[in-house]
């Protein structure tokens, strides 16, 4: 019995099909809008890796390169993967946040190759656990901070005071920084 034709593919094709199915575009990654991230699509992009042991071998540094975190489950959930494999926080460049998450130290911790960090911290509650986000700024080292210039929606509380203030005393200790856009 002979092997399914897709297992026959040559690893370099198939590191060239993931790479461009679990790619997140520049574009997408740096938009201010939430209507782009398909919260209507029922297909995880993760399911790709689901073809075969072979796909999620050579899929997984591409499926960890670019982490958006939407809520409070995704963070949790990525918490644990990490834990549980913290070799695929070497794989992850770009992390986007979309609020505060107070599990995300452990996620941070592993992110040892980040070189992009997106931040909607305009949008931090005085309820939300901060303390994660940050003891996460202190283990970080990335080269670009980009921040979403949402300035005239932003509701100044003490989390959001203390976030910005622990941000700015991070950013002297960041070696490889080049810039901190805000992204209009």
């Amino acid at each position: 019995m002979s092997s399914p034709p897709i297992n026959r593919l040559a690893e370099e094709t198939i590191s060239t099909i993931l790479s461009l199915a679990l790619d997140i575009p520049a574009t997408m990654f740096r938009s201010l809008s939430t209507d782009i991230w398909g919260e209507n699509d029922h297909v995880s992009t993760s399911e790709v890796l689901l073809v075969s042991k072979q796909w999620l071998r050579i899929g997984t540094r591409f499926f960890y390169e670019t982490v958006v975190i939407r809520s409070p489950g995704q963070a949790h959930a990525l918490a644990d993967v990490l834990q549980s494999h913290p070799e695929f926080g070497l794989y992850i460049k770009q992390v986007r946040l979309e609020g505060a998450y107070g599990s995300l130290y452990p996620v941070f911790e592993c992110c040892k190759n980040l070189e992009t960090l997106f931040w909607s911290i305009w949008d931090i509650a005085s309820t939300d656990n901060i303390d994660g986000l940050c003891r996460s700024l202190k283990v970080i080292n990335p080269t670009t901070v980009l921040l979403d210039d949402v300035t005239d929606r932003w509701r100044p509380n003490a989390n959001s005071a203390r976030l910005l203030r622990t941000l700015c005393e991070a950013i002297p200790e960041w070696t490889r920084l080049v810039g901190v856009p805000i992204i209009s």
